[in-house]
């Protein structure tokens, strides 16, 4: 049994923290319905490229590279580029983002501006357990689906709120994407080289933080409504989902008084614990112990290394960073990365090649892990993705659903809270669905 079978969720979320939590809690077994505005859908299905281009058949391709040119030796003429498709959102392609981050859920068109989509949208809650939204502060209150609202006519309901800064604050209506947050909350200040300017990291760490967050809120307040009855409001911001990450940087401040600063891919605390550059790429290397300080010294056969005063103890090592640095980087660029991995690996070293993102999906370890799943689309076809990275027992690892279609489950479940199929056809017409 998933753990969370039986469980409803109406997510009215887009973009990506929200969406995150809701596949999450797909990947969990939960029937997640996503509610969708009419013919524009969520705003990343059209946050391309990359394109997922739709072939007839139900196959995905990529859009066609234009043939490399002809030699100059060569007499033909070069060849003319291939058409690139224009990309239609739903119609012959779908955003990689979208796909991302939509498994395993229902799509439902509803047009919440006007009274009858208002209507459905309170037949969708009635039979649900969860409720998900990141709208800005206020918005749903304006359309009359406040937590307080919400609360009084549907008790049960966990009611989950994502928002940049929170429901309340002096911050609390301003708007919030992630790359901002992570200017607000500090984490660009420490990211970059030590004399180069702030730098947001390359993935969007502040929205996934943020819908794990509200995922863990979520699943403690069904705990607690498995006792009391009752449902509850679950209210995360971006900003504050993204300060206790910080860990040791938030307490070097805070007990320490010490602001932390950028300093590259070097730890302020551990040394050597950074990536070098082999002959022929890069390692990475985590020598967090005086034991494997000795180790990495030896398999680095470098006595001198072992022997330096400045280099004792980590505090020292961290003390003389420059020092150390200079000399195991000169170490390392005399071997390739297999062959540091190997004497690495075999004196217990924790060590690492930086791969692309490429080559960390195809690792063998992945493979071996089943972290990759498949799932078919109804457009696109047969694809990888990315499944949960929890290992329960006797659960599985994704969402049976591949991402939807725009509105492509509205009958579906319309039918399923009371509206036969004319009253559906007659909203449609109407631009309700």
């Amino acid at each position: 049994m998933e753990p969370l079978a039986g469980i409803r969720v109406v997510d009215l979320s887009r973009i990506l923290a929200g969406p995150f939590c809701t596949q999450a809690m797909a990947d969990a077994g939960a029937d997640v319905i996503k509610v969708e505005e009419p013919a524009r859908g969520d705003d990343t299905r059209g946050w391309g490229p990359p394109w997922v281009f739709f072939e007839q058949g139900g196959a995905a391709s990529r859009p066609p590279e234009t043939p490399p040119r002809a030699r100059r030796s060569e007499s033909v003429a070069p060849s003319s580029p291939l058409p690139t498709p224009t990309p239609i959102p739903g119609t012959n392609c779908e955003s990689a983002y979208f796909l991302s981050v939509n498994r395993g859920k229902r799509s439902v068109t509803l047009n919440l501006k006007q009274e009858e989509g208002r209507a459905l949208l309170w037949r969708l809650l009635e039979t649900a357990d969860v409720l998900v939204e990141n709208f800005r502060p206020g918005t749903l209150d304006r359309l009359g689906f406040s937590w307080e609202e919400v609360h009084r006519r549907r008790p049960p309901l966990v009611y989950a709120s994502i928002s940049g800064y929170g429901a309340d604050g002096p911050w609390g209506g301003r708007p919030g994407y992630d790359a901002v947050i992570q200017g607000e909350g500090g984490l660009m200040s420490i990211t970059g080289e030590k004399d180069g300017p702030p730098l947001r990291t390359g993935a969007s760490i502040a929205d996934t933080v943020a819908g794990m967050t509200a995922y863990q809120g979520i699943l403690l307040a069904l705990l607690r409504r498995a006792q009391t009855g009752e449902g509850g409001r679950v209210d995360v911001s971006l900003l504050e989902s993204l300060l206790p990450p910080l860990a040791y940087h938030t307490a070097a401040y805070l007990l320490a008084g010490e602001v932390p600063r950028r300093l590259g891919n070097r730890h302020p605390s551990l040394a050597p614990y950074e990536s070098f550059e082999a002959r022929d790429g890069y390692v990475i290397v985590g020598v967090g112990s005086e034991s494997l300080w000795r180790a990495f010294c030896a398999a680095l056969a470098d006595p001198a290394l072992a022997a330096d005063p400045r280099f004792a103890t980590n505090a020292q090592r961290v003390t003389h960073y420059d020092a150390l640095r200079a000399a195991v980087a000169a170490r390392l660029r005399e071997g390739g990365v297999d062959d540091w991995l190997r004497r690495l690996g075999e004196a217990g070293i924790p060590c690492g090649r930086v791969r692309t993102v490429a080559e960390a999906l195809e690792g063998e370890q992945i493979a071996a892990r089943g972290l990759l799943i498949e799932r078919t689309h109804p457009r696109a076809g047969a694809g990888r993705y990315v499944g949960s990275a929890i290992h329960l027992d006797g659960a599985g690892r994704g969402a049976a659903l591949p991402p939807p279609l725009l509105g492509q489950h509205t009958e579906e479940v319309l039918a399923e809270v009371g509206l036969p199929p004319p009253e559906v056809a007659a909203l449609r017409a109407q631009g309700v669905v």
